[in-house]
């Protein structure tokens, strides 16, 4: 069935064991989110950035490899986890992720 989305997705890093590592990702407000509505099998996307860990100071990130990426579409309370091994920021203060809002696919 067809469905609508508004908004920014919720992501974070997360270890092994599907645990949050360090903070969520920040919200790319320069694109005001709008209304997306898909059709029964269309899809949309949200650009995720993510930045090198290793440009952080050490005291200020503390890295650690993150195992995936749990994903929360705008607006829900359920998520999936999408394995992604990558280097994260375990410290809360400092994100290494920022995503925009939902476009549809083109």
């Amino acid at each position: 069935r067809s469905c609508t989305l508004r908004g920014y997705p919720g992501i974070s890093a997360v270890n092994l064991g599907g645990r949050q590592v360090g903070a969520g990702a920040s919200r790319e407000t320069a694109q005001r989110p709008r209304v997306v509505t898909l059709a029964r099998g269309a899809t949309a996307v949200a650009v995720l950035r993510i930045v090198e860990a290793g440009n952080f100071p050490a005291s200020a990130c503390r890295e650690v490899t993150a195992a995936g990426l749990r994903v929360f579409p705008p607006g829900q309370r359920a998520s999936k986890v999408v394995p992604f091994p990558f280097q994260a920021c375990s410290r809360a203060g400092q994100s290494v992720l920022s995503v925009r809002a939902v476009v549809p696919q083109t």
